[in-house]
């Protein structure tokens, strides 16, 4: 028996979970200053959240589980594979 060695897909873009969050508080209607209210935080670290600029901590996860009703694990497994893109993405740039 042979060992087929399997590549994994590496895109060259990564989606944000402020992307997903930007998506889901529209269809829940809610402002980005309802958000900010919601989750706890000042309606500039929301916007910041949304675009990918503010990571996403565990607290604020929590609160995202609560308001969105998606597992906090999704959304920590989200930010943890985001910013391992970001890294990696960075790093083929620098080649």
């Amino acid at each position: 028996m042979s060992i087929v060695a399997r590549k994994t897909f590496q895109p060259d873009w990564t989606v944000s979970p402020g992307a997903m969050l930007e998506e889901k508080i529209a269809e829940m209607g809610l402002t980005v200053e309802a958000l900010a209210e919601r989750i706890r935080l000042m309606p500039a670290e929301a916007r910041l959240l949304l675009e990918g600029e503010m990571p996403l901590t565990e607290d604020i996860a929590d609160d995202l589980a609560d308001l969105t009703g998606i597992d906090s694990e999704v959304w920590n497994n989200w930010e943890q594979t985001y910013r391992d893109d970001v890294i990696r993405l960075s790093s083929a740039l620098e080649r």
